[in-house]
Order: C-alpha cells, then sequence, then structure tokens
C-alpha cells in the first residue's frame, strides 16, 4: 500500500509542478495565437472588402464615364441640326467622319438620326431619302400609328444592315422611351431590348438605346404640349451590353467577377454576367458587393463578386502563416518550459538522491565490517569442527557443517560484495596492476564453474586464442568481474541450456564476451541492469540466491580499469555481456 501511495503522490507531483505549468503557459499562448490569427482572417476580409469595393466603384465610375463620352458624341450631333435648317446624309456622313467612332469610340455601335414624320408623309419621304442614296429605302415595318420615328441617317453605314427606314415607334419599349425623351428634353435610356440587326442573329445578346430630342429652330420649350409640337427628330446610338461593357472594362481580374442589372418598376433585367461568375460566386471565401450606377432615366445595379485571390499575396497568407506559426512556437515555449521544469525537478531529485544514498553507503559500509566479523569467526569455527578438533563426527553431523559452511560461505562473498561497492563508490578502491594474461585468468575462472554449470547439466562452450593476450589490470578485481558474470549465465539459464565464454582481440582492445541462451530482460527493464540492489523479476528470480548489486559492481570495476562494460538481450531469447579492457604488448 505504501509503494502505491508513492506513486500516486509521484504522480500528483509531477502533474501539479510540471505538466500544469506547461499546459497553463501552453494554452496562454495558444489563446494569444488564436486572437492573433482571428483578427488577420478579420483584416483579410477586410481588405477583401474594401478591394471588392474598389473594383464595384471603379466599374461604375468607366461606365458612367464612357457613357458620358458617348452622350458628347450625341449631342454634337443634336447641335449640327440646331445649326442647320436641314442636314443631308452627305452632311451626316462628313460630320462622323472626323469622330472615327469605330476606333475612337470602343463600344459605341453607331450613331444615328430619326426623323419624325405624320404617317401621310411616308411616301414622299422614301422618294427624298431614295434621291440622297437610299435605293429602295422602305419605312418598316407598318404600321397604323399617326406619326413615325424612322431611322434616316446612321453612322457608320452599313449597305446591308436593316436598320434604315426601321419605325421605332412599332416598338413599345423604344416607343416609350421616345415619348420620355420628348417629353423631357432630356437624354433617355430604353430598357433592355434585341437591336433590329441582332434579331436573325444565334447569339443574341442584351441590348439598349439612347435617345436625345431634336426641337424645332433648336428650342427646348418649358412646356410639355410645346415640346410636342415641336419634336422634329432624334439623335440616337444603339449598344450591346456585353460587347459595350467588355471594352470598357478591359482589364480582367481572375478573382473578381460582376454582374449588371437594370432596375425597373416591374423588375430586374440582366445587363451583362462575368463569363467567371459562377466560379467566384460558388468559392468558399466569397463575398459580394453593390454599387448603384444612375444614368439618364435608367438605374444599373452592380453587383461584384470577390474571392480572397484579388487580396495579395502577403495579406492571403498572414492567417494561415499567424495560425501553424504560433501553435509551433506555443509548442515550443510549452516544450522548453517542460524541460526547464523536468531539469530542475531532476536536478533536486539527483542531489535528494545523492544525499539519500551517501547516507546509505555509510551505513552500508558500517554495517558490512560489522557483519564481516562474525562471519569470519563462524567460518574458522565450522572449519574447526569439520577438521575434528572437537572428536569424531558422525556423518550427518558432516553433512550438517558443510551446509553451515556453504551458507556462511555465501554470507562471506555477499558481506565482501556490499563492502567493494562501498569502497568503489567512495573512491577508495585499492588496486594492485600487473601485467597478466587475460586467457589464462578466463580459464580459472571458468574451471571454477564447472560444478555448477554440472548440476544444472548445462552446455559450456570457451572459445580462448592459443596465444596469450595481455593487460595491465587488477587480478583480484577483474577476476571477480569475469566470475560474476558467468555466474550470472549459470544462475539465469535454464537447464541444458548453452553458455558460451569467448576471449579475442579486437583493434587495441580485449574483448571477454559471455553469452547464454537463458531467460533475457525485456527492454523496458534495461534502466534497472545496473542500479545497486535492484533485481529484474523473472522465471528463475525465486529460485537464484542474490544481492542484486553484481552487475552494479561488475561495471565499476571494468570502468575503474579504464575499460567498457555492454548489455544486450531478448526476453526469453538470452543475453550477451561484453567486457573491453585495453590490450598491452
Amino acid at each position: 500500500m505504501f509503494y502505491i501511495n508513492r506513486q500516486l503522490l509521484r504522480r500528483r507531483e509531477v502533474f501539479l509542478l510540471r505538466v500544469l505549468p506547461t499546459l497553463i503557459v501552453f494554452s496562454a499562448f495558444t489563446a494569444l495565437t488564436m486572437l492573433s490569427w482571428v483578427t488577420a482572417k478579420n483584416n483579410l476580409v477586410q481588405e477583401q472588402q474594401r478591394l471588392l469595393d474598389q473594383n464595384n466603384m471603379n466599374a461604375a465610375a468607366y461606365i458612367r464615364q464612357q457613357l458620358g463620352t458617348y452622350q458628347d458624341v450625341m449631342r454634337g450631333a443634336v447641335g449640327l441640326f440646331n445649326a442647320s435648317d436641314s442636314v443631308t446624309r452627305e452632311e451626316w456622313n462628313t460630320y462622323f467622319q472626323v469622330y472615327d467612332i469605330t476606333k475612337n469610340y470602343p463600344g459605341l455601335q453607331s450613331v444615328g438620326y430619326l426623323q419624325v414624320l405624320p404617317k401621310a408623309n411616308h411616301t414622299q419621304y422614301e422618294v427624298m431619302m431614295a434621291q440622297q442614296g437610299y435605293q429602295g429605302f422602305k419605312i418598316h415595318p407598318k404600321s397604323e400609328s399617326a406619326v413615325s420615328a424612322v431611322v434616316s441617317y446612321i453612322e457608320p453605314h452599313n449597305p446591308n444592315s436593316t436598320v434604315v427606314g426601321y419605325d421605332m415607334y412599332t416598338d413599345p419599349t423604344r416607343r416609350q422611351a421616345l415619348e420620355e425623351a420628348r417629353d423631357t428634353g432630356q437624354l433617355v435610356l430604353t430598357d433592355l431590348i434585341t437591336l433590329v440587326n441582332d434579331v436573325s442573329r444565334e447569339n443574341r445578346q442584351p441590348g439598349f438605346l439612347m435617345y436625345i430630342p431634336i426641337y424645332k429652330n433648336g428650342i427646348v420649350h418649358n412646356t410639355i404640349a410645346e415640346r410636342q409640337a415641336d419634336i422634329t427628330g432624334y439623335v440616337y446610338a444603339p449598344f450591346r451590353t456585353y460587347d459595350l461593357i467588355n471594352k470598357i472594362l478591359l482589364e480582367k481580374n481572375p478573382s473578381y467577377a460582376l454582374i449588371i442589372e437594370n432596375v425597373t418598376p416591374q423588375g430586374r433585367e440582366k445587363v451583362y454576367e462575368s463569363e467567371n461568375l459562377a466560379t467566384i460566386k460558388s468559392a468558399a471565401s466569397s463575398i459580394s458587393s453593390h454599387a448603384v450606377i444612375e444614368l439618364p432615366s435608367a438605374s444599373w445595379e452592380i453587383t461584384g463578386f470577390a474571392s480572397t485571390g484579388i487580396v495579395s499575396r502577403p495579406f492571403r497568407i498572414r492567417p494561415p502563416s499567424v495560425l501553424w506559426g504560433g501553435l509551433v512556437f506555443s509548442i515550443m515555449v510549452a516544450a522548453f518550459i517542460y524541460m526547464l521544469l523536468t531539469s530542475r525537478a531532476h536536478a533536486l531529485s539527483e542531489k535528494e538522491e545523492r544525499n539519500i544514498q551517501e547516507a546509505k553507503d555509510e551505513l552500508l559500509a558500517l554495517a558490512s565490517h560489522q557483519l564481516r566479523t562474525p562471519a569470519t569467526g563462524v567460518k574458522q569455527y565450522v572449519g574447526m569442527l569439520r577438521e575434528g578438533f572437537a572428536g569424531t563426527l558422525t556423518p550427518l553431523q558432516h553433512t550438517l557443517l558443510d551446509k553451515a559452511y556453504d551458507s556462511n560461505e555465501r554470507q562471506l562473498s555477499t558481506i565482501n560484495e556490499m563492502l567493494f561497492v562501498a569502497r568503489a563508490d567512495a573512491g577508495h578502491l585499492k588496486m594492485t596492476q600487473e601485467r597478466l594474461d587475460i586467457n589464462a585468468l578466463v580459464k580459472d575462472k571458468v574451471e571454477e564453474q564447472k560444478n555448477a554449470l554440472k548440476t544444472r547439466k548445462q552446455k559450456l562452450e570457451v572459445k580462448i586464442p592459443k596465444k596469450p593476450l595481455f593487460i595491465i589490470a587488477s587480478r583480484q578485481y577483474i577476476g571477480m568481474v569475469i566470475e560474476n558474470i558467468i555466474s550470472n549465465a549459470t544462475k539465469y539459464t535454464h537447464n541444458k541450456g548453452t553458455i558460451t565464454v569467448s576471449v579475442r582481440r579486437q583493434k587495441e582492445h580485449v574483448v571477454i564476451r559471455v553469452k547464454d541462451t537463458g531467460v533475457g530482460i525485456a527492454a523496458k527493464d534495461f534502466n534497472l541492469l545496473f542500479k545497486k540492489f535492484s533485481r529484474i523479476p523473472n522465471e528463475l528470480t525465486d529460485e537464484v540466491v542474490g544481492s542484486g548489486i553484481g552487475l552494479y559492481l561488475s561495471k565499476k570495476l571494468v570502468e575503474a580499469h579504464g575499460g567498457q562494460l555492454h548489455f544486450e538481450s531478448v526476453e526469453a531469447k538470452g543475453s550477451t555481456v561484453s567486457v573491453y579492457l585495453t590490450h598491452v604488448d
């Protein structure tokens, strides 16, 4: 129960002193990261919205400005009629050659003149127009209306066009705009229509017309009745919406799209739509914005859509950079805090462990010394009894004394190991080093273990070169190391197992290797191998008597000679212990 409580206390200490502070720091930095990420995302959306609004306003301004330019051309044509009693076809053509509409006014299809005349004058007017060069001029379509608005001149002129002679009063939409222009004296736009030349086309697009009225003597009267009485004609311009707007908005942004609608009391009519509208509109990051183009007698609404691609790359990469960079930084700071706290905890733990170990070593040295004296005395007295100093012994008495002697020997061996450990830890080992043949020493120690091997019916393989291999070492201590390693291999190998002892030279080292087919050690228990008084549990632990300091002492002794001790093991397959000592010639 005490062990379990210690474990729980240890876990609680780790959580409170290391894990919890680390989590607090990580949470704080993560919260700051998320706040920065949200701010960066909001800034991105704001910049996206700003650029979208700017694009919408620019598009509206470009369209309004360009249509204003076209209006100036039309007003100049009105001035031509106001300055003359009549304008012939040649004069109209000469006037517009200066403008060069096709080159200088992209999007403007043409500029035409409508003659207002009563139905009774149709035949006379057709004859007059034929005399001016319009062979086969006919007013069309036939109408019962008392007044007509007939297309008389148009530049640039297309001989194949069916628009010349067309009576615009026959179409309700055109007539409504004509009458509004006549009654107001202002430029007026029609609602969306199909242009006369586009009626037979397969890929028709929406169109509209702009009208400016012309009055007798160029005078715009104040009353509607006077204007209706003095109207003589109109200057007009036809437009195809897609051709017009594509030529106005020359620069296309792959991350921006728009739709333009004509807003009327009856509803909305689509004027124009970008080719990439569906793609941009369906994008997850898409946002929209509206702008209005106020035109003469018309109101167009622009609805623009933009994805994050409209924003510059630094703005786009800032949110993910802030998020991932902040998370990585939070993890790094948390890891640093955890390592710092762990390092401090380990330092304190090691200091405490050293203090405890020093106290244990002092107690161990004292206890070992006090135990060794009576154990040596017991050995002498038992030995005297075995030799017959107290009289002849019975076979049973001999057997009992032999067991007592062996038990006392094991006790002395354990006490001696404890004394050696205490001296090694205190740095008080006294070694008399000499030049010795390691091959001979290994053979002696193997010979000492043969009885134990025979008892357990274990197979022994010895691989020692014939040529001597020399080292400078303490015969006593290195012999203790070899004896301990072979003894461990014997103890932790099942009956009829195999133990292999080999010696060889490897460059500047002599390598002593003891390999067994015993129970082995699990990887998770490797950290207990060279700790004092630690015995690793396995299926043979209960059968083997030991103090748990053999390997610890062996490693200390090997390192005291400037060598190394390596341990390899696979659970249930055996272990290999290798000792590396410096070779001398």
